[in-house]
């Protein structure tokens, strides 16, 4: 083989020129580590971009809803979940998810009324998934009972046809609450193709 003035093989030398002018490999064929690395690096970007887009007061009451969830302060949990959701919309879905679904989870017995039916609503207007990427079908049952008992029936109505759960679906149909306003109206659950009955 001949050699070049470096004295290195000259196939050598292509080879290694071939490979500093290859494009780089695809991101799919980073190491796993380093994908998990850059996700949470832009979640935790994410999250720091909505602290900053809230100020101050959006950063106050994201830590008291901390404090809130560390305690099981139902209502204080419902409090900040709505004042946050109501103030800055778009920073619900950059709150963990386990402080939500821990604030619906403790206000759920702590009889809160139309503070709970409030965070649920906006719960619901923001189409908030659950970890599997699901409507949250109890919470949208609960929801719905709130609407009903407020004569919202319609409304009522409109909720429940988001809920997808089976077991849920077969309480709601099986709930007396209902029968009352169900003559003329479509079912909730049945434009998935389930019957009245």
């Amino acid at each position: 083989m001949a050699r070049c003035q470096y004295g290195l093989e000259s196939g050598l030398v292509q080879k290694k020129a071939a490979r500093i002018l290859m494009p780089p490999p695809p991101l799919c064929r980073a190491p796993a580590c380093v994908l998990v690395l850059a996700a949470l690096f832009f979640a935790r970007a994410s999250n720091t971009c909505a602290a900053e887009e809230g100020g101050a007061e959006y950063e106050q009451w994201s830590k008291r809803l901390s404090a809130a969830a560390k305690s099981h302060d139902a209502a204080e949990e419902v409090l900040c979940v709505t004042t946050i959701g109501r103030r800055w919309s778009w920073a619900l879905g950059s709150l963990p998810r386990r402080m939500i679904e821990q604030a619906v989870s403790d206000s759920e017995h702590a009889r809160l009324g139309d503070s709970r039916s409030e965070m649920l609503q906006l719960l619901y207007d923001q189409r908030w998934k659950d970890r599997n990427g699901q409507e949250p079908g109890r919470w949208w049952r609960q929801l719905s009972l709130s609407l009903l008992e407020h004569g919202k029936p319609d409304q009522a109505f409109e909720v429940a046809a988001h809920i997808t759960d089976p077991m849920t679906l077969v309480a709601l149909q099986a709930d007396k609450r209902y029968h009352a306003h169900r003559a003329g109206k479509e079912c909730p659950g049945s434009r998935r193709g389930r019957s009245h009955q």
